[in-house]
Formats: structure tokens, C-alpha cells, sequence
């Protein structure tokens, strides 16, 4: 008896960790844009080696507007679908320390500010402000000349 108690648990054990374990995702993210966790000297390194360009979403935790592009924006399947075929994505945080040291190189005055470099790092593309979907697929589109 306690042999297949046992192995029923072992078996809801496996089918619980298949259910919680699609592809590294998360249900509530999937579509929307992958922003890679990296520095951006690293998301440089990267557009290098796979030729793209680098999208960064320069926003702080209380900003309101940087939120709703998070919430609305950044969840589009259609955004998520160009960005993460396109882009190397990367968030930087201005309040921490890195992230005051990007705004002060960048000029970022206010946040957010979304901001396209090439793979060299050079500065190509700057907007700034909430932007619906299609606003920024708009503008993502300028950038890869489509």
C-alpha cells in the first residue's frame, strides 16, 4: 500500500513540474517581449555576434507610464513577436547604479525612454513616453527599415 501511494505521489510530482515548466515562460508572459537580464556593454556583446540591434527600455519602479508600457506595450503578441525576432532587449532600471550611469551617457531626461543602438553600441533611434502597440511597432519598423 504504501509502495503505490508512493509512486502516485511521485507521479503528480512529475505531471506538476511538466505543468509549471513550459519552456522557461511564464503563462502571463508569453508573447510579449523577452528582455534579456544582462548588462548593456553584455546586450552590445550579443547584437554583435547574432547582427541585431539593441532595444533598451530605460524606466524606473514608481514611473507610471513606464508601468503601462510594461502592462499594455510590452505584453502585445504582435510587439512581442517583432521585438524578440529583431531585437536584443534589455531593461535598465535609471535609479540603480548602472542605470544612472547609462542616463547620464545617454542624456535620458525622462523616463521612459526607449532608446535603439546597432550593434556597435552607436546610438540609432530614440522615443520617448508611453506608446500604444501599434505606435511602437511603428517606430521599431523605421529602425530596421520595413
Amino acid at each position: 500500500m504504501r509502495k503505490k501511494i508512493a509512486i502516485i505521489l511521485s507521479v503528480c510530482t512529475v505531471i506538476l513540474l511538466f505543468m509549471n515548466c513550459s519552456n522557461g515562460e511564464d503563462e502571463a508572459v508569453k508573447g510579449s517581449i523577452v528582455f534579456k537580464k544582462i548588462t548593456f556593454q553584455k546586450a552590445i556583446e550579443q547584437a554583435k555576434l547574432a547582427h541585431k540591434i539593441v532595444f533598451v527600455d530605460a524606466y524606473a519602479s514608481w514611473c507610471g507610464p513606464c508601468k503601462q508600457l510594461s502592462k499594455k506595450t510590452f505584453t502585445d503578441k504582435k510587439v512581442g513577436d517583432l521585438f524578440n525576432a529583431q531585437f536584443i532587449n534589455v531593461k535598465i532600471d535609471v535609479d540603480e547604479v548602472e542605470g544612472k550611469q547609462f542616463a547620464e551617457k545617454f542624456e535620458i531626461n525622462s523616463i521612459p525612454t526607449l532608446l535603439f543602438f546597432d550593434e556597435e553600441g552607436k546610438l540609432i533611434h530614440r522615443i520617448q513616453g508611453f506608446h500604444t502597440p501599434s505606435e511602437l511597432m511603428k517606430e521599431a519598423n523605421k529602425v530596421i527599415g520595413k
